[in-house]
């Protein structure tokens, strides 16, 4: 039992002994891993931002190029639609003035000129004559043995006229309400889009310390 006493005394004894010297932390800075944690977010979120700006730059530049470019093919189209319509006019004209001046041909000059000059008089038969004396001269320089060839080409040229008008087809071309439609998107793409460009944003540096001071 005095071995036991003496051992713990000792222990006791040599535990009051020790002492802990004190660490002082004066003027100590700590190192700001928070800020760059938060830097580096912000660089990841700004990538991130400005890539899909940048994306959306060019699908809107794209979809102006390609308004323009409809527009460009449908005023082409109207342009040429506009040709076609007058020379459908024009072959329907012809097709329809060849007959006339055939039929005036035969009634003031032709094998109908007496059937003519009982219904409208003689007097009204001499004045269409004059104008119609042209086509006759034209008539007469055809020899007889030619004649009905002459008159079967000009009624395969009417045909052929009229068939013309008929088979002139006209493309496609956008409504008048499509169009605007078109030319407003493209308006407000030119000018409230493509024109005001979002560049990315400042990176605030977040400026913290640690301090100690021992008093």
């Amino acid at each position: 039992s005095e071995s036991v006493d003496y051992g713990l005394s000792f222990r006791v004894e040599t535990k009051q002994d020790v002492s802990v010297p004190v660490l002082s932390l004066q003027n100590t800075r700590c190192v700001n891993q928070i800020e760059e944690v938060c830097l580096a977010i912000e660089r990841t979120i700004d990538r991130t931002v400005q890539n899909t700006l940048d994306q959306v730059e060019r699908d809107c530049s794209r979809l102006s190029t390609l308004i323009k470019d409809t527009m460009e093919r449908d005023d082409a189209a109207r342009a040429l639609n506009t040709k076609t319509s007058i020379k459908g006019v024009s072959f329907l004209f012809l097709s329809a003035l060849i007959p006339l001046l055939v039929l005036s041909e035969a009634v003031t000059h032709g094998f109908l000129r007496s059937t003519a000059e009982k219904l409208l008089g003689k007097t009204y038969l001499d004045v269409a004559q004059i104008y119609t004396a042209p086509l006759a001269t034209l008539v007469s320089l055809v020899p007889d043995s030619y004649i009905v060839y002459f008159y079967a080409g000009l009624v395969l040229l009417t045909l052929g006229l009229y068939l013309m008008f008929r088979w002139g087809r006209k493309r496609p071309t956008l409504a008048r309400r499509r169009r605007n439609e078109l030319a407003q998107r493209k308006k407000y793409l030119d000018e409230h889009v493509l024109k005001t460009k979002v560049g990315p944003r400042p990176i605030q540096v977040l400026n913290w310390e640690c301090t100690t001071d021992s008093s």
